[in-house]
């Protein structure tokens, strides 16, 4: 790999790979998910309770976030811009904080960044919900590349700075725990093989005693003065004994390791493995035998060691990062374990059993099968939407939801949705009220969810503030399975195309056809 030799090619590189394979996240400028039905034309009194109640006074900072980039454009794609915009640059800043070890290679550099940016995790990026997590975990590798781009050159103007930063990612208190890589990185900075590990150790702390006790300091605050209240009263209270579950970290492994790999690899056409095999059979170089470096091994282990770091605080609250659906936004602390592991358990394998002459063929075939992930899960949000605004067209339109308010809806739509998804109520109702203007119908998918959701009422979050109960009509949701996005691949491709470009171009042509997605029944 001779464009190894410059770093301005790698980084030209790795954001053109990035680039593509959210060429889909960005094609989606206007689409509604989860928890944004929270958000999205909810006035700032509405949407800051979610936040006040969550995180008391810190909850400020959500949600003035959120009130400046919900009244920017149509309120949803600058979302999108800036979630690809912050995860590219915490993975250029990882590429940069690795810079400084200097047992690295530039290949090492290289393939770990890719790793860490297109690793399929994480999906939930896609919901604007997520955005204040982003931002957090943007600003934490933000501070971790300053400090180590500036470490031998701390002056005071510095060290404050770069210690806000990280005070301030941590309003995302999942990084408290994550935050001993950082401590790891400064011990390792000024360790001395002449001198015995305490007193290495003690010389760590009085250079450090700031980074030290940071996250104490934070966590003092956290209790006196961010602590969460009302609906989210004992939210994520952490109980420590489930985080030492030896059984929950295997499926914590299996769920963000084995299963997304094993994913991404199926989607790679069989033609293409044997094409790229070709491939880089003609341009083969003999000579690329490799030596067993006794870092990889280091590496390998503290690979699993951030893997376990970026799982410890949801598992404390009792929660497990899974690849699909809402529950993806616990991956977001995965990607550097994820990378370290794969990239130096492949090297490990290659070289102990002397193949290495085809580590660029599994890298390349890693990295399209991971560029292939995004790009059809991504797709696969873009149509789920437009099922969502054919149901909303619908709604619309329809006298007899008109004429009462409290609905029992049966969603069968399988494949048309991400993962076979069910709509949460408050989303079913978000619709509605996106469609109607108004807060006052309740839909729910059985009648034991209405009894579920009644106290809730007061909350206007949930898109039902001025429902009142009357008897429950059925209304059966399905597939128009003459509808353009039920044709063959290529065809299916070209309507998709044709619903963005009406959907931005031909807004009332895009209205009448999308309505006729779905099969819309309402029965008395």
């Amino acid at each position: 790999m001779v464009f190894l030799r410059s770093n301005k090619k790698n980084i030209s590189i790795i954001v053109a790979i990035y680039l593509v394979a959210n060429f889909f996240l960005l094609l989606n400028y206007n689409g509604i998910y989860w928890d944004a039905w929270c958000f999205h034309n909810h006035s700032f009194n509405t949407f800051s309770v979610i936040f006040l109640q969550s995180s008391n006074i810190a909850g400020y900072v959500m949600s003035i976030l959120h009130y400046i980039l919900l009244h920017i454009g149509n309120g949803i794609f600058i979302y999108r811009i800036l979630t690809v915009l912050m995860l590219l640059l915490s993975g250029l800043f990882v590429y940069n904080i690795l810079k400084t070890l200097s047992f690295y290679t530039k290949r090492d550099r290289f393939i770990i960044t890719l790793f860490f940016l297109l690793a399929p995790l994480y999906i939930a990026r896609v919901t604007i919900g997520v955005l204040t997590n982003t931002f957090f975990y943007f600003l934490f590798f933000l501070s971790f590349f300053l400090l180590s781009k500036y470490y031998n050159s701390l002056n005071v103007l510095k060290r404050v700075t770069i210690l806000s930063l990280f005070f301030l990612s941590f309003l995302m208190n999942s990084l408290l725990v994550f935050y001993f890589i950082v401590l790891l990185f400064l011990f390792y900075q000024k360790y001395s093989c002449k001198l015995s590990v305490l007193k290495n150790f003690c010389v760590f702390i009085y250079r450090n005693i700031d980074f030290i006790f940071l996250p104490i300091v934070f966590y003092i605050v956290k209790v006196n003065y961010f602590f969460p209240y009302g609906l989210y009263y004992n939210y994520n209270k952490i109980d420590f004994l489930k985080s030492f579950n030896f059984n929950d970290y295997c499926l914590v492994f299996q769920n963000n390791f084995i299963i997304p790999i094993r994913q991404t690899f199926s989607l790679v056409p069989p033609i293409l493995f044997i094409i790229l095999f070709f491939v880089f059979l003609l341009f083969l170089r003999r000579n690329t035998k490799s030596k067993f470096e006794s870092y990889y091994i280091y590496s390998f282990l503290l690979g699993i060691l951030f893997f376990i770091l970026g799982a410890f605080p949801y598992l404390s609250v009792g929660k497990i990062p899974t690849l699909f659906d809402w529950d993806s936004r616990h991956q977001i602390l995965l990607f550097l374990g994820f990378s370290f592991i794969l990239y130096f358990g492949i090297e490990i394998v290659l070289t102990l059993l002397k193949i290495s002459i085809i580590r660029n063929y599994l890298y390349t075939l890693i990295m399209v099968s991971f560029v292939l992930f995004h790009l059809k899960i991504q797709y696969h949000y873009n149509i789920d939407w437009f099922y969502q605004e054919s149901i909303m067209e619908n709604i619309k339109e329809n006298k007899k939801i008109a004429n009462n308010s409290t609905f029992i809806v049966d969603v069968i739509l399988f494949d048309k949705l991400v993962n076979n998804r069910k709509f949460r109520a408050y989303e079913l109702n978000g619709m509605s009220r996106k469609a109607t203007k108004l807060d006052n119908k309740f839909y729910a998918q059985y009648e034991k969810e209405i009894e579920f959701y009644k106290d809730c009422r007061d909350y206007k979050q949930y898109n039902f503030s001025d429902w009142n109960y009357s008897l429950p009509i059925h209304i059966t949701i399905s597939d128009n399975l003459n509808n353009g996005l039920n044709q063959s691949r290529w065809r299916k491709m070209l309507y998709f195309f044709k619903l963005k470009y009406w959907g931005i171009f031909e807004r009332n042509y895009f209205k009448e056809q999308v309505k006729n997605l779905i099969f819309f029944k309402v029965k008395e």
